[in-house]
């Protein structure tokens, strides 16, 4: 049996001409309606390409699944995959809430490495380091760098280190000795324990007798072959005119912005 494929009922439903094939039936390229698949509630082009399903299941490219999968989104009633390379999404399809193994997941997106500032977690998620870090790892207050004008110091960045450091590198250094602070170098003393003085990067009991002379806590040597017998300590008030030795070794140091020195009266 056929139908009239020129008149208005062509399509051919059992025994019946239609004009239009029920919804749960597909039209044939010979004008037949034939069933759906049991799982769609409509289909097309064929019995398991669905266009729409029971109450109870989900449309996910032409096939009824009882709940979307994990790298979908669901919209209504329909399954639409992921985006932006996300194996999980939440409200849009680009808002990944979880990424492949390859990648890391940061504002709410999937990217191949954590931004320097960032931690990244067990769960492979890109946390802000603490605010004074520049860098972080195996947690986000555990800094392995700082931001200008701050110092490691441990696994903390701090403003001034503390006495005993000296800031080499922008990491507090533990000097060597008895320096109390050091620069360049943890043996390169630049300030030392009272009642010690600083000699070429080092801290001494007394200065070299005859060529130095202590000024600010700082054995400084006498310039123009100038030998002292003893050891003077200077102050400004005791520089008096005549004492060249003692005064070019204090004008040297003032110009090393070691002492303001204005000549005694």
């Amino acid at each position: 049996m056929s139908c009239d494929r020129n008149g208005s009922y062509r399509y051919l439903y059992g025994n019946d001409c239609l004009n239009v094939c029920p919804d749960n039936t597909y039209t044939t390229s010979e004008y037949e309606c034939k069933a759906c698949d049991s799982t769609c509630k409509t289909c097309k082009d064929n019995s398991t390409s669905c266009t729409s399903c029971f109450s109870t299941q989900k449309l996910y490219k032409s096939t009824c699944l009882n709940s979307c999968m994990p790298d979908t989104l669901q919209q209504d009633d329909t399954c639409i995959d992921c985006t932006n390379n996300c194996k999980e999404c939440i409200l849009t399809t680009s808002t990944c809430t979880s990424c492949p193994d390859a990648l890391v997941l940061h504002n709410s997106s999937c990217i191949s490495a954590c931004p320097r500032d960032t931690h990244v977690t067990e769960n492979r998620t890109c946390v802000r380091c603490d605010q004074l870090c520049a860098t972080c790892a195996g947690s986000t207050t555990q800094c392995t760098s700082c931001y200008t004008g701050f110092f490691l110091y441990g696994q903390t960045c701090v403003s001034t280190c503390p006495s005993g450091y000296g800031r080499i590198n922008k990491v507090c250094t533990q000097c060597t000795g008895e320096c109390l602070e050091c620069s360049n170098s943890p043996d390169f003393c630049i300030k030392c324990p009272e009642g010690k003085y600083r000699l070429n990067g080092s801290c001494v009991s007394t200065c070299p007798l005859g060529d130095t002379v202590v000024i600010n806590d700082e054995c400084v040597k006498c310039v123009d072959n100038c030998k002292l017998v003893i050891i003077v300590r200077i102050t400004v008030q005791n520089v008096r005119k005549g004492d060249y030795c003692i005064w070019v070794a204090v004008l040297i140091a003032a110009l090393k912005g070691i002492l303001k020195v204005k000549e005694s009266v």
